[in-house]
């Protein structure tokens, strides 16, 4: 029985030690690993940006256009999300991916996912790529690289955008976010808007869009968000703005659709000669087609006449 005991623990300290000295768990860090994720332009509002995770945790956030945050912040997330993201390039089966799925749509987002890890690097871009063979797991890498390093909020304006921008030293009323403000307004209510003016956010903010701007107050316009846009406008939303700021509000109120929309931007004396994309107002006007558009041309021709012409 001894014997039999002295076995039996011989088997059990062998089993320990050889789980003692089984090899850790690799450490994301020690390899150098990078993941970045870009997501490029569309024909319409897509955002544009690149984030990237080191090993380490560290993350660096690249805003473009459409974005609330277009600019480049870094800030930190667990290297335990960074282990568990691994996994998911894992399950993916990343390397054996193609390198490009591509529909041939011009006017489609690129987005391109790319892992440096243990001397190995790969990357993959995505253009509808589920239209040509892409497997699903690509779009949900994609995803879930935006869902561990927390992009929604650099590019949704909302409460959590201007927390976290604080611990930047980024304040409430800086440019930053004012323009963040107009890039985000088309996906954000009216109510968050009026909570964001609120906390401080100033009104004047344009959205680069691809070699033009668009205000705060255009895409209210635009939208028909006749009470949005008069807050802003009360805020001082046309305070100071180019004439290229305030050809944008004009033509958007044209085609609103919204005579009280015009109505409120005509009361700011606008250029009447202005055009839209080199047409002029009244024929942009005539080409909405929508409920409003006939008062909206009566608008314009009562205005032009009483305007003074250059």
């Amino acid at each position: 029985m001894n014997m039999l005991r002295s076995a039996i623990l011989s088997i059990v300290l062998l089993a320990l030690l050889g789980a003692c000295t089984s090899e850790p768990v690799d450490d994301p860090s020690a390899s150098n690993t990078v993941i970045t994720l870009r997501r490029g332009v569309c024909m319409g509002s897509c955002p544009v940006y690149e984030v990237t995770i080191d090993g380490d945790g560290k993350v660096t956030f690249d805003g473009g256009y459409f974005v609330a945050v277009a600019t480049s912040i870094d800030y930190r997330i667990s290297t335990r999300d960074v282990a568990d993201l691994l996994e998911k390039f894992k399950a993916a089966d990343f390397f054996s991916l193609e390198d490009r799925y591509d529909a041939g749509v011009d006017d489609a987002p690129t987005y391109e996912i790319s892992l440096q890890i243990d001397g190995r690097k790969k990357t993959v871009i995505d253009s509808m790529g589920s239209h040509v063979g892409a497997p699903a797991g690509l779009q949900d890498l994609e995803r879930e690289i935006d869902r561990v390093a927390g992009t929604r909020r650099w590019i949704v304006l909302g409460p959590d955008t201007v927390e976290g921008l604080k611990e930047q030293d980024i304040s409430a009323d800086s440019q930053i976010l004012a323009d963040g403000f107009a890039c985000s307004l088309e996906s954000i209510s009216d109510d968050q808007a009026f909570a964001l003016l609120q906390a401080g956010i100033r009104a004047n903010g344009t959205c680069p869009a691809m070699g033009s701007e668009r205000s705060s107050v255009e895409v209210a316009a635009a939208g028909g968000r006749l009470a949005l846009m008069r807050k802003l406008l009360s805020l001082g939303g046309m305070r100071d703005a180019s004439a290229e700021v305030k050809r944008g509000v004009l033509c958007a109120a044209v085609l609103s659709g919204e005579p009280e929309i015009l109505a409120e931007i005509l009361a700011l004396h606008p250029d009447l000669q202005s055009r839209c994309w080199g047409i002029p107002l009244i024929d942009i006007a005539r080409t909405a087609g929508r409920p409003g558009t006939p008062k909206i041309v009566e608008m314009l021709k009562a205005a032009s006449a009483e305007s003074p012409r250059p």
